[in-house]
């Protein structure tokens, strides 16, 4: 994934409205087959292996992603604001 961007991803500069971003990939998580256009981004993604406009669905499943997302929290007890003068 060295210096792939998430606007470089073909249905994300195409504008496809079927398009959702996989925020590991940056991939597309709402490939269809059945549709031509989705067709069109998974042939043009294809190389190596894997493929650049699709996600790869199995690997990033909705509990490996909560897994990769966390948030930092500062919990801040018995803090007193001082007024300014």
């Amino acid at each position: 994934m060295a210096g792939k961007q998430p606007n470089q991803v073909r249905g994300n500069i195409i504008h496809c409205p079927n398009f959702v971003q996989c925020t590991l990939c940056y991939g597309c998580r709402n490939c269809d087959m059945r549709l031509n256009e989705c067709r069109e981004c998974f042939e043009q993604g294809k190389g190596g292996n894997r493929n650049f406009n699709v996600c790869n669905k199995n690997l990033h499943t909705a509990e490996a992603l909560n897994k990769m997302k966390h948030m930092h929290k500062i919990e801040l007890t018995n803090c007193k604001i001082k007024e300014p003068n």
